[in-house]
């Protein structure tokens, strides 16, 4: 619906960094359980037994928009203080730019590679070769690409995380 539209473009403004998973894990946890909204019975509102699952109703539940303006940043739930982030590149599909976010945690510096590969695994590019802490992006430009799935990977003294991306043209 355009007010879901709405609400999602407002947390992905205050949330640069979120990915799809991110942006569900705040509804899920932040919708406001059921209404009835014109056209919806009695019947399938009885259907909605819990408010924080997700049914193809109801979807989470009601978007609080005065949340959703005022909503922090978050970190995904699972994830400890201590851990590294490496985000889902935004956008993604892509054509030919995306940015991609991470966090490297704590105020020591630490060395960090965040590669980009193709689907054979041969390194496409190197966007990050330096010692950071804290919340970083790269900004990756597929224009001299063919169309495909990529791969990215940050390195961080031993520890790997990558994701997948997809350039379109």
């Amino acid at each position: 619906s355009p007010v879901a539209a709405g609400a999602i473009a407002l947390l992905l403004e205050k949330n640069p960094a979120w990915g799809p998973d991110e942006v569900i894990q705040y509804l899920s946890h932040h919708a406001q359980g059921t209404h009835r909204p014109a056209g919806i019975t009695a019947d399938q509102l009885a259907v909605k037994e819990n408010p924080n699952t997700y049914d193809r109703v109801f979807g989470y539940g009601a978007i609080d928009l005065t949340d959703a303006f005022n909503a922090d940043s978050i970190e995904p739930t699972d994830l400890q203080p201590s851990d590294y982030v490496l985000y889902q590149n935004r956008p993604n599909p892509f054509n030919p730019s995306t940015m991609i976010y991470f966090k490297i945690p704590g105020n020591k510096k630490r060395h960090v590679t965040l590669n980009v590969y193709n689907m054979r695994g041969q390194l496409i590019r190197t966007l990050v070769d330096q010692k950071l802490s804290g919340r970083h992006h790269a900004y990756f430009n597929g224009a001299d690409l063919a169309s495909g799935v990529y791969v990215y990977q940050l390195n961080v003294e031993g520890k790997q995380l990558a994701r997948k991306m997809v350039l379109m043209k």
